[in-house]
């Protein structure tokens, strides 16, 4: 779920568009037309994919209520079989 939600946001690094990186911001940002401008669409990125990450999102929210209530379920059957498990040991003793 993790995953899903960081994809809301820019996914920016210090590199050029050469390769060379830098450990200042301002480096990267004196740069050419081209660094400026795939700074630029990774920086946009999330705002035109948005709906997909809303839908990956909320489908990982779905996947986590669907597993906790998968475990409640197995629980209350393990329960269930130890009661049962009990009250024959009881009856029968």
């Amino acid at each position: 779920m993790g995953e899903a939600k960081a994809l809301f946001f820019p996914d920016l690094s210090l590199t050029g568009f050469f390769g060379g990186v830098s450990s200042h911001a301002k480096e990267v940002l004196k740069g050419d037309a081209a660094t400026i401008t795939t700074l630029g669409a990774d920086v946009l990125q999330p705002l035109f994919a948005g709906g997909l990450y809303v839908y990956n999102y909320h489908t990982a929210l779905a996947r986590l209520d669907e597993a906790l209530l998968e475990y409640r379920k197995r629980v209350l059957a393990a329960l269930a079989e130890v009661a049962t498990a009990l009250t024959d040991y009881l009856e029968a003793g």
